[in-house]
């Protein structure tokens, strides 16, 4: 069995990426009486496509859009082709590309709550978000050498 993934969703690993520097000027900005920058995930990767979100969160429209930035296409459509039963993925897909798939769930569902919720209730929760996601050993980081090590690991099997 091919392993059918070699590279992390592109949408995936630029919300991340995003997600980490965000954190990381937050963290530093806050020790230092800087302003905060207010958190958002990256705009749709260019080229955009009309109709887009573009970060506004002011109509049900906008609320729909947002979707786009947290969608996986490339995973979702390579998770099909490894459960192909004419060309099957090894187990790295099997474990990697729903992985992904729910990592970008969770963060849509965070930045949603984040949104809608209370600020008092948001504040309680930020300080130790910042800390832990904005480093390199953050938990962010490691999703993505997670992610990676499961590719290696996959490419690994099919060679002997």
């Amino acid at each position: 069995m091919a392993q059918k993934t070699t590279a992390l969703d592109f949408t995936l690993e630029s919300l991340i990426n995003h997600l980490v520097e965000s954190k990381k000027t937050a963290s530093e900005n806050r020790g230092t009486n800087g302003a905060i920058p207010h958190l958002r995930p990256p705009l749709q990767p260019q080229p955009r496509t009309e109709g887009a979100w573009d970060g506004s969160l002011l109509d049900e429209k906008d609320m729909t859009a947002i979707s786009e930035v947290f969608d996986l296409y490339e995973a979702r459509e390579s998770l099909k082709e490894a459960f192909d039963p004419k060309s099957p993925g090894n187990s790295s897909d099997s474990v990697l590309l729903p992985e992904q798939i729910y990592f970008a769930q969770q963060a849509e569902r965070a930045y949603r709550a984040r949104t809608s919720n209370t600020f008092v209730r948001s504040l309680a929760h930020l300080a130790g978000r910042e800390v832990s996601q904005g480093g390199e050993k953050g938990t962010l980081k490691q999703s993505l050498n997670y992610f990676s090590s499961i590719i290696r690991q996959g490419a690994e099997k099919e060679e002997s």
